[in-house]
C-alpha cells in the first residue's frame, strides 16, 4: 500500500527529531536531520527555575511556551506542585503530558496573543519559563490581567551553523520543515533565499519570520503540533504533485 510521502525526502531542522521524524517516516518519507538550533542552559537558569517552581502553590500558574521550556522545567525539579499549566501549542502540551502532568490551557490560536486572549484574570502568581529570545509582551500582557509574573529565562536558544555536508544534503531534499523563527533565520543564513526545498512552517509566527528572512514558505501548519506539521507536509507534497500532473 502506498503512503503519502513515499519517495519524498524531508529535512527536519529541530534540535531533537523525535516524534516528528518518526511520523514522517511512518508516512513514507526519507528523513534527513540537520539541526539548526541548540538549547543551552543559562548560567543560573536551572537553579533559578527550580527555586521559582518550588515557590508556586495552589491557584498559581506555570506558563510554558515551547517543548524546550517544558524539558527545562522537568529537568529542574523531581516533582511539580499543585499548579495549573498553560502551554502555547500542542507540541508544548505534549511535552508536558509526557512528564505525567495535565495541561489546563492550550489556546486555540497557538501564539502569544492567543494565550493572552484565553488566559484568566487573577491576582496570584504566574511563573513564565521561557527562552532568552521570547517576546516580552507576554509578561506585560499577563500583568495586565492582574497576575504577579515571575519571568525566568530557563534556557538560551542558539542558532547552529550546519556543516557544508549537511547543507548539501539538506538542499537535495524535497521539503524542509521549520519549527521556530530561530530555525527560519538559521536556514536563511545557511542556504539563502534561492533554490531550496519547499518550506513547510509549523505556524504563522514562524512563517512571518521566514518571510522576513527572505524565504518563500510553501505551506503553514494549521495546527501547531507534530501532527499539524506532518499534515502540512503531506498537503504540500500532494498539491505539488497535482500541479505537475
Amino acid at each position: 500500500m502506498s503512503r503519502p510521502l513515499d519517495g519524498v525526502t524531508v529535512v527536519v531542522t529541530r534540535e531533537r527529531p523525535g516524534t516528528l521524524a518518526s511520523q514522517l517516516r511512518e508516512a513514507g518519507a526519507d528523513v534527513v536531520h540537520v539541526p539548526l538550533i541548540e538549547r543551552r542552559p543559562t548560567v543560573d537558569g536551572p537553579d533559578v527555575l527550580a527555586a521559582a517552581l518550588a515557590g508556586l502553590g495552589g491557584g498559581d500558574w506555570l506558563v510554558v511556551t515551547s517543548p524546550a521550556g517544558a524539558r527545562a522545567v522537568f529537568e529542574s525539579v523531581d516533582e511539580l506542585g499543585d499548579v495549573s499549566i498553560a502551554c502555547v501549542g500542542e507540541a508544548t502540551a505534549d511535552a508536558v503530558r509526557t512528564n505525567g502532568r495535565d495541561v489546563a490551557l492550550v489556546p486555540r490560536v497557538a501564539q502569544l496573543d492567543g494565550l493572552l486572549d484565553e488566559f484568566p484574570s487573577g491576582t496570584g502568581q504566574v511563573l513564565l519559563a521561557r527562552a532568552d529570545i521570547a517576546d516580552p509582551r507576554l509578561v506585560t500582557g499577563l500583568e495586565a490581567l492582574g497576575w504577579a509574573v515571575d519571568d525566568v529565562v530557563a534556557y538560551a536558544t542558539v542558532e547552529r551553523a550546519p556543516s557544508a555536508d549537511e547543507v548539501d544534503r539538506a538542499v537535495r531534499g524535497d521539503v524542509v520543515t521549520l519549527a521556530s523563527g530561530s530555525a527560519a533565520r538559521a536556514w536563511a543564513r545557511a542556504v539563502g533565499a534561492g533554490a531550496s526545498p519547499a518550506i513547510v512552517s509549523i505556524g504563522p509566527s514562524t512563517t512571518s519570520q521566514a518571510q522576513r528572512s527572505g524565504l518563500r514558505v510553501t505551506a503553514t501548519a494549521t495546527d501547531q503540533s507534530v501532527d499539524g506539521i506532518v499534515a502540512a507536509v503531506v498537503d504540500a507534497v500532494t498539491a505539488a504533485g497535482s500541479a505537475s500532473a
